[in-house]
This record gives structure tokens, sequence and C-alpha cells, in this order.
């Protein structure tokens, strides 16, 4: 996770109830850049209490407590899949967030989508010149780190109307003679699958276009890379898991002692006797 160094002046006021209240930020760590004494607080959470007293603290919240929910939402990611045996009661994560939380899903990926997108700009708060919120949350899709000064400035000037023209504009290229023209960076690509890999593609961008409220297959495969950028392979439980392994291993045998083994440090004080014997092949 990269780390912003850079100072704000004048923090908002959510930042600083939120801080107090539940990142518990005082002193310096208030008046340094809101970005990073939130990802910092955040980043070092592990366990599922803490990650939960700031899911309640910024369930109904906006501004900078709306980014420290998208940060929530990534740490929680984070610890259902390394730290499962702290959610012992939900199979999934979704099942969780809907569930154990009470945040709707969709709300909960946009806002970890926002959160990821802030961090991977690694800019401070004070590039965004104090533009509002709202904007801010306008221009994470298409800005970067070599354009955000132009589309800030931009956001400045412009009222909200005016910046979603714009915004929308920019994302629409077009042509004196022929209108709207199609972007020229469209490529296709092409998979071959088998049939439970297919079904399992169908199930994940049906569930992706439920959080993106998109209906483009491009844009829900966009989402599910992004999510697994941010918190790698995760599955609804260890059976899962095992059994994708089981399917990428080439030699049972080894795959087996090496599962084995794992158990054996993980419960030290069972007495663990397999008998590994490979059949012979069918002829």
């Amino acid at each position: 996770m990269s780390v912003l160094v850079k100072a704000a002046k004048n923090p908002p006021k959510d930042l600083t109830d939120l801080s107090l209240g539940v990142l518990k930020l005082t002193g310096a760590e208030v008046h340094n850049d809101p970005f990073m004494a939130i990802a910092s607080k955040i980043e070092k959470v592990s366990s599922r209490a803490e990650v939960e007293s700031i899911f309640k603290a910024s369930i109904d919240a906006a501004g900078f407590t709306s980014f420290a929910l998208g940060g929530a939402v990534v740490r929680a990611q984070e610890l259902f899949k390394t730290a499962k045996s702290q959610f012992p009661e939900y199979k999934t994560f979704r099942e969780y967030i809907e569930l154990g939380v009470g945040i709707e899903y969709t709300k909960a990926m946009r806002a970890g989508q926002v959160y990821r997108k802030i961090m991977a700009l690694n800019v401070p708060f004070s590039a965004f010149k104090g533009i509002g919120w709202s904007k801010i949350i306008k221009l994470l899709p298409i800005v970067n780190k070599e354009n955000i000064a132009e589309w800030v400035s931009k956001a400045e000037a412009m009222k909200v109307l005016s910046l979603d023209e714009a915004i929308k504009a920019a994302k629409t290229p077009t042509t004196l003679d022929q209108g709207v023209a199609e972007p020229k960076t469209i490529t296709t690509k092409t998979f071959e699958l088998h049939d439970d890999q297919k079904q399992l593609v169908n199930d994940a961008l049906k569930q992706a276009s439920e959080a993106t409220g998109s209906k483009y297959e491009a844009d829900n495969l966009e989402a599910i890379c992004q999510s697994y950028i941010g918190a790698g392979l995760m599955f609804a439980n260890v059976a899962q898991a095992l059994e994708y392994a089981a399917k990428h291993t080439d030699n049972a045998a080894a795959f087996v002692k090496k599962h084995v083994a794992m158990m054996e440090a993980v419960f030290p004080q069972l007495s663990i006797a397999v008998e590994i014997q490979e059949s012979a092949p069918t002829p």
C-alpha cells in the first residue's frame, strides 16, 4: 500500500469526528493529509471487531467517513480471505456485508472502489484543492497522476452539471463529420472454457453486474479484475479453495502430503495419520 505524505491545512469536520470517535487520530495525525491519516489506521486493522467499529461509524456518512467506509470494505475483504476463522457464520463476503454489517452490497463495493482508486492515485487530499467530495467522486473514473491537476482546475471553475457534461464528453470521443465515434482502443479477447469454467464466469459476471449496475459484460469483467487486483483470489470456504487447488495440481500425492503437513502445523494437539496410496491407472 502506498503511503501519502503531504499535508492538508484544514481537515473537514467529518474527518475529525470519525478520527476521534473511531480511528483515534489525535494531534499531528489529524493535521496530516486526511487520506494518509485514515488509510494508515485502516491498514493496521487486524480484527473483525475493529473493522466493524469503522463500519458502524461510516454507514450513513459522506466525505472522508465515506472514504473510511471504503477502506473498511477493502480491509474486511482481506480479513475474510486471510482470517476466515473470524467470520465462521458467513459463507460469502457478500453475505457478511449484507447480513452481518447491514450495508447494501452495491454501496459497499462502490465505496471500496473509491478507496482503491484514491490509494492508487497516491495523491494527497490537497491535490483536489477543496473542490468538494461530490466532485472528487465524479472525477475518479477519469483522472490519473498525469491529468489530475487539469481536471481539478476544471472542476474548480465548473458547477456540477457542467462538470458532468465535460466528463461525459471526455469518455465519449466525437468527430465533426460522424458525431459519436467508437473508441479506437476497443479490442476483442477470446477464451476457450470448459463447461464448469463457463458457468463460473457467467455467475461472476451476473454478481458483478449487481454491484456495478451496468448491463455491459466488459464493465463487469473490469470490476471483477479490479476486485482480484485489490484482494486476490477469494473463495466462499476452505472446501471450495481446496477443490480449486486440487484441479490445478499434477501431483496428487505431493498435494495431499503438503496439506496434511499444513493441518499438522495448525493442529499440533492432534496426531494425524494418513496413508497415501496411489491407485493403478484404469486400463
